[in-house]
């Protein structure tokens, strides 16, 4: 495993990244070779890049968000976010974002469900993802991660007095997996942003399967239940504060919940029925008028087109 690339923005000397037309943002992006050496006059931010690795090794290893002396990786002196945010800004978010090749580490501990030994188990019988199967020769795929990307986004909350981790994403191969997003309060972490289309969770294909018939990830099916309870969770007054939820805030993006009939929402959601049609069929059912929606989405006889 090798780090090969950082990238930046809004932290000591180093400012904004560019933001195209459409509110993509481009961090300022450092590339790491197996030896890297850095040269420049003094103040040209050559600690900075340093420091950036100490700091989101801090948040990584100990949760420590607003660290005055580093304990991981030796004594060095950061200062806290205050020091370490860009031109002492509070309001501006500081963003982390490392890159490691795992190309070598194939089958490692680091990976373990990736390694081909997973796939057979009980528990993994109604998940068939192509990333369980690592290199099994059973199925015609082959899925190793070759690249995992970790950013972090840490702003500062003027309630708390404090900065937090408002945003963890992952990309893996160059492509965007998942992330938790959180508020500054306690126990209000969602796992969201699910790419439901990455190589890495989509179906699996046996030797004399179709592949045209994966058309979709067996996750999303379990992800939308997951949020279901997520969406219980919350009248239920004893749930733990530390609980992670799944976010029903993306799995209402993607069916369009909020124009479902509230009937079929109350038995999707409250009762947790199991509807008779595909979860991406609930988007189309959801411009149909309520009247109809009901049958639509419970009654397995109805042909719905």
């Amino acid at each position: 495993m090798r780090l090969t690339r950082i990238e930046i923005e809004n932290f000591k000397g180093i400012g904004a990244g560019h933001r195209d037309a459409d509110g993509n943002v481009t961090l300022h992006r450092i590339d790491l070779r197996p030896i890297t050496l850095l040269f420049g006059p003094n103040s040209a931010g050559k600690s900075t890049i340093l420091q950036a690795l100490h700091y989101l090794r801090e948040i990584l290893e100990r949760g420590n968000i607003d660290p005055d002396r580093t304990i991981a990786g030796g004594l060095i002196d950061l200062g806290g976010f205050a020091t370490l945010v860009h031109n002492h800004e509070l309001d501006r978010t500081v963003t982390l974002k490392v890159v490691l090749d795992l190309s070598d580490e194939q089958g490692a501990e680091s990976l373990p469900l990736n390694a081909g030994l997973s796939f057979g188990e009980p528990e993994f019988a109604e998940l068939p993802i192509r990333y369980l199967l690592g290199e099994s020769h059973e199925y015609r795929d082959y899925a190793v991660a070759q690249e995992v990307a970790l950013q972090v986004d840490i702003r500062w909350s003027e309630l708390e007095r404090a900065p937090y981790v408002a945003r963890l994403a992952i990309e893996v191969d160059g492509e965007p997996l998942a992330a938790i997003t959180s508020p500054p309060a306690e126990g209000r972490a969602h796992l969201t942003d699910f790419n439901f289309a990455h190589p890495l969770l989509q179906r699996a294909v046996l030797p004399d399967d179709d592949p045209e018939d994966a058309v979709s990830s067996p996750l999303e099916d379990e992800i939308w239940s997951l949020a279901r309870e997520a969406v219980a969770d919350r009248s239920t007054p004893d749930t733990p504060d530390d609980k992670l939820r799944i976010s029903d805030r993306f799995v209402s993006r993607q069916i369009r919940t909020a124009y479902l009939a509230p009937k079929v929402i109350e038995r999707l959601v409250v009762k947790q029925e199991i509807p008779a049609v595909k979860i991406a069929d609930l988007i189309d059912i959801a411009a149909k008028p309520w009247g109809k929606q009901e049958e639509m989405v419970f009654d397995s006889k109805y042909e719905f087109q």
